[in-house]
């Protein structure tokens, strides 16, 4: 370009394009609120006319920001990643894109070369961090706490991917500009539809041009994907969503079990070569922040490679709500774990305090583990004993 581009500069806004579980849609999954349309209204994937979309006055006020080096409003949360000293998707998206970094693609309203699909809210499970919003496991146990709180609030299976013919037209016709698609959750080896998509893709020639990216929660093993479609694709690369390890993996993602989780993920590994490959998503919360180095451990021992994902919302799982006296503690074990440099994840703990969020938490796991007959103590004894009487 004649002019050089703004240090926080973000490709996303031209070449990708989120979609949530309900098909509103986002610029990306770090953006913080969804597009609307003139009149106030989200955009739905399943409803609303792709270009109409691309084209809308709220994506190219987010494009014009970036331009002029603005930092738009929702994405706090790439500027916190980044505070941290850890590489946020901003960043690792630019450098995955680079070659569109370029005069004719940012002034041009092509179509998205990167989908993020969240097909739905399908799943499970029910992991504590999650809710409604993306597990349909969730739905009933979460109508118990509402009815308790007083609250009224209308949970839907989101299954509107089974029946919306227009959103797979919609996706199809983007198939000779893409690059890359995600497909994460509800749980993405649910939804039977998008491997018939995966299956269009192979017959369009275009496969080996393209990349895909999956989070499973280990619990689905798709043999037809990994024999006959993925080997098709240029690169496949499966995130497992593993928090702990036996019972703490079992807690946080209920009602798995650890040994099929484990099962599953040495099946994934014999299936492992140049364009394919897998690895642990290790989302880092207030439940298991403190046995990092024990799990990086085991990590190791298994032989994956981890992912650590610092959880930003619901605030009150967040690492920033722990209250100061317990983080320095767990500061210092992070600080004398050897094997790995996690200062990233000590330096998101301790830059924000969101600690007022705690006693949520406390309410939150105390209710939960009665309807659930889990013990937070019992789990997490180390973690019971630092978090016992401390001062909010």
């Amino acid at each position: 370009m004649k002019n050089k581009l703004p240090q926080n500069f973000c490709i996303l806004p031209w070449t990708a394009m989120e979609v949530q579980p309900n098909g509103t849609v986002k610029p990306c999954c770090m953006y913080k609120d969804t597009l609307k349309n003139p009149n106030g209204q989200e955009y739905l994937i399943q409803k609303d006319n792709i270009d109409d979309i691309i084209n809308s006055e709220e994506l190219n006020e987010i494009k014009q920001r970036f331009l002029s080096g603005t930092q738009p409003r929702g994405c706090h949360r790439c500027w916190m990643e980044e505070i941290s000293g850890k590489d946020s998707k901003r960043v690792r998206d630019n450098q995955k894109y680079q070659h569109l970094i370029k005069e004719e693609v940012i002034f041009d309203q092509s179509k998205p070369r990167y989908l993020d699909l969240k097909l739905g809210n399908i799943c499970n499970l029910k992991c504590r961090i999650c809710g409604p919003q993306y597990s349909s496991r969730w739905i009933s146990e979460k109508k118990k706490y509402d009815k308790l709180d007083g609250i009224v609030e209308n949970y839907e299976r989101l299954d509107w991917p089974e029946k919306s013919e227009k959103f797979w037209t919609t996706v199809e016709s983007l198939i000779p500009d893409l690059e890359h698609l995600d497909f994460t959750g509800g749980e993405p080896f649910m939804i039977s539809q998008h491997f018939d998509l995966l299956e269009k893709i192979v017959q369009s020639g275009r496969a080996n041009k393209i990349s895909l990216h999956y989070n499973s929660n280990g619990t689905q093993l798709p043999m037809k994907a990994l024999k006959e479609i993925w080997p098709n694709f240029k690169y496949v690369d499966v995130h497992f969503s593993i928090d702990g390890i036996d019972k703490q993996f079992e807690y946080q993602r209920h009602p798995a079990k650890w040994k099929d989780a484990l099962t599953t993920m040495s099946v994934f590994k014999q299936h492992v070569k140049p364009n394919f490959d897998i690895k642990i998503c290790h989302t880092v919360n207030i439940f298991n922040v403190y046995y990092l180095p024990e799990f990086l451990d085991w990590a190791r021992y298994f032989g994956m490679n981890v992912y650590l994902n610092n959880l930003h919302e619901p605030k009150y799982y967040n690492i920033s709500s722990i209250p100061y006296t317990a983080k320095v503690k767990i500061q210092k074990k992070l600080e004398d774990y050897k094997e790995q440099n996690l200062n990233s994840v000590i330096n998101f703990m301790m830059n924000s305090n969101t600690q007022s969020q705690f006693i949520t938490f406390e309410s939150h796991i105390a209710r939960m583990d009665i309807v659930r007959q889990e013990s937070f103590a019992a789990t997490f004894p180390e973690l019971a004993l630092l978090y016992k009487g401390v001062t909010v």
